[in-house]
């Protein structure tokens, strides 16, 4: 017998807001010209993608938008050799309608989480961290039952399927003094303090984070800083040998 050391292959699911207030033109970025919400998002989501590719190329990522219904627009794509298709799908993102679900996003997220499983997993385990973006409060912030629910329903099913580990990074853009920010925080903090104590004693999954960002040069260095301290972790296979 002898011992073969793999990495862990990471699935990354952005999950981004794409309500209508996404176009608001407030987002400050360095010594020019605001920009728009959308833009910095867009930025920030482009540097996330190079990050990780430059600190494990062969994770892969999913991106998941969502306002009063969830989009999927790519799943299961690797940076290193399809990052061109990854940007051009980022840059031609639109933002759109009243609403902001998070009970949406994360039953829509649910699925393809699922499905990368089932296709992508090696060596019978996978991580997933989740990064999720909003610049407001979730549309039903007084009933935390629903988007924590749909979360839950997400980890539950990994359990089921043996696969435990999850990280969730949330992060809300704006002013964190407006009500609903307020209520925004109040939910995503819920929601990341549900996926720690959902598995207390993985190293992984504690390390689920939730911070505010309030313009886009500031926003990207969070998505950026969240890129790098995703850890790929080692697993140990041992084979039998032939000779």
């Amino acid at each position: 017998w002898f011992e073969c050391r793999h990495y862990r292959s990471v699935h990354h699911a952005l999950i981004d807001d794409m309500s209508s207030s996404m176009s608001y033109q407030d987002a400050e970025s360095g010594d020019g010209p605001a920009v728009s919400r959308l833009t910095a998002l867009k930025q920030a989501c482009s540097g996330y993608i190079g990050k990780r590719k430059s600190v494990f190329p062969l994770d892969f990522l999913s991106l998941i938008t969502f306002n009063d219904k969830a989009t999927v627009h790519f799943e299961g794509r690797y940076p290193h050799d399809q990052r061109g298709y990854m940007q051009r799908t980022i840059d031609n993102l639109e933002c759109g309608g009243s609403s902001t679900f998070y009970y949406t996003a994360f039953k829509e997220a649910s699925n393809v989480i699922r499905k990368m499983e089932s296709e992508r997993t090696k060596y019978g385990k996978s991580d997933c961290v989740i990064i999720l973006f909003s610049d407001g409060a979730d549309k039903a912030w007084r009933d935390y039952k629903k988007p924590g629910g749909a979360l839950q329903e997400l980890m539950d099913g990994r359990k089921s399927r043996g696969q435990t580990s999850i990280q969730l990074c949330a992060v809300q853009f704006g002013n964190p003094s407006r009500a609903e920010r307020v209520f925004g925080a109040e939910t995503m903090q819920k929601l990341v303090k549900s996926v720690k104590d959902f598995a207390p004693d993985d190293e992984f999954s504690k390390a689920s984070s939730f911070t505010t960002t309030v313009g886009a040069d500031e926003l990207q260095h969070a998505f950026v800083q969240f890129a790098a301290e995703v850890k790929a972790r080692d697993l140990i296979v041992s084979l039998r040998s032939q000779g």
